[in-house]
Order: C-alpha cells, then sequence, then structure tokens
C-alpha cells in the first residue's frame, strides 16, 4: 500500500442532526491524501454503496499533500460549508493510523464529519456551525463499536474498514449514538501566526 495511508444523546442539549426521508438520497463527501492513481478512493465508495446504495457520493480532492492535516484541514473546511445540513464528510488525511489516534463522528451545523482525531476535522466544524447557527450543538463521538466497522479492520486503511462504513451506515439512517460515546473534545487545527507569502495558508494542530 502506498502509505498508512451508540441509544440516544446522553443528554436533552444534544439534539441529532435532522434526519432526511428515504426519498432523499444522502449526500457524502470524500477528502483524502490518496491521490487518483490507485483504487484505495474506490474501495471507500464500494464500502459506501454497499451500506447505501442510494448515497450521493461527491468528491472534495483527493489531492492532498501527503500526511498533510493541515492542509486538509483548510480545503473541508472551504468546501463543507457549502453543502446542506444532514451531509456526511468522510476526510482522511492520517499519518497515525494504527497508532492509538481515535476516530471520531462529529455532529455539528446539522451535518456529520467522520475521519480521524487529529485536527483535521477542526476547522470544518467550526464553519459549518458558523454558517448553520439553527443547528448550534456540537456532539463528538469516539467510534468504539466494532460492530460499526469491516469484519476485518487493517491496521493501515482505516478509511475503508472504519470510515467509510461508518458514512455508509449513517448515510442508510443508522442512529450515530450506536456508532460510539460521547466524548469531550478533539484535536484542532487552528490558524497559525506565521507569516506567510500572500495568497497560502498555513496552520497547526494544537492539543
Amino acid at each position: 500500500m502506498r502509505r498508512s495511508r451508540g441509544g440516544r444523546a446522553e443528554s436533552q442539549g444534544h439534539r441529532e442532526p435532522r434526519r432526511y426521508t428515504a426519498q432523499e438520497p444522502l449526500s457524502v463527501t470524500l477528502l483524502t491524501d490518496f491521490g487518483a492513481r490507485d483504487g484505495y478512493v474506490g474501495a471507500m465508495k464500494g464500502v459506501i454503496v454497499s451500506c447505501c446504495p442510494a448515497a450521493a457520493i461527491h468528491d472534495l480532492t483527493h489531492e492532498i499533500p501527503a500526511g498533510d492535516i493541515r492542509e486538509g484541514a483548510f480545503v473541508l473546511a472551504a468546501a463543507a460549508v457549502h453543502f446542506p445540513p444532514g451531509t456526511i464528510h468522510v476526510a482522511v488525511v492520517d499519518p497515525g493510523v494504527g497508532t492509538d489516534r481515535r476516530p471520531l463522528v462529529v455532529m455539528a451545523g446539522g451535518s456529520y464529519f467522520v475521519g480521524p482525531d487529529n485536527g483535521l476535522l477542526s476547522l470544518a466544524v467550526a464553519a459549518v456551525r458558523e454558517a448553520s447557527p439553527e443547528h448550534p450543538e456540537t456532539v463528538i463521538r469516539v467510534l468504539d463499536r466494532p460492530a460499526a466497522f469491516a469484519r476485518e479492520v487493517s491496521a493501515t486503511f482505516h478509511g475503508r474498514d472504519v470510515f467509510a462504513p461508518v458514512a455508509g451506515s449513517l448515510a442508510a439512517g443508522a442512529d450515530v449514538a450506536d456508532l460510539g460515546t460521547v466524548a469531550g473534545s478533539t484535536r484542532r487545527t487552528s490558524p497559525s501566526t506565521v507569516t506567510s507569502p500572500p495568497g497560502t495558508r498555513t496552520g497547526r494542530a494544537a492539543t
């Protein structure tokens, strides 16, 4: 391989994003650093549509530089605000795959963000909350229910074996509370104070 590449909400304050009817195909977006040459993205799409054949899958980009979490975070945030509430955003820029970094689903702005807890999701979560004030709640869940994953989980391909099955299950109407346990916080990416040339973007991962 080219690179290492949960019931109701626990309190009444944790309202779930609105549910779509079966007649409304749910949008699933994909952002990765896998590139377009190999079959990794195709494998993820296959898993998603196997769970939910009606899912509408949109590629944001698969050309994030390998392991560049901050670039992935900026691109995800820039795109996610243009999708409607209910969208499931899957992001995989995951140099820590195979370590003890947590897999997450975050509900924010009425949408779902599925990916690793390494700062990749944080800017998009903040952006959609600001863009969707009618959905002010943010609920973070650690994906810790193996029944929601592939039968065999590769140590280096959580995009296919963890994140894609979770996204497909959500698109098919699974209760997000059945997929993971509520957590208190995530790692975040924030704008850096380092001066950059005009038109460039930088960021840093922070705990």
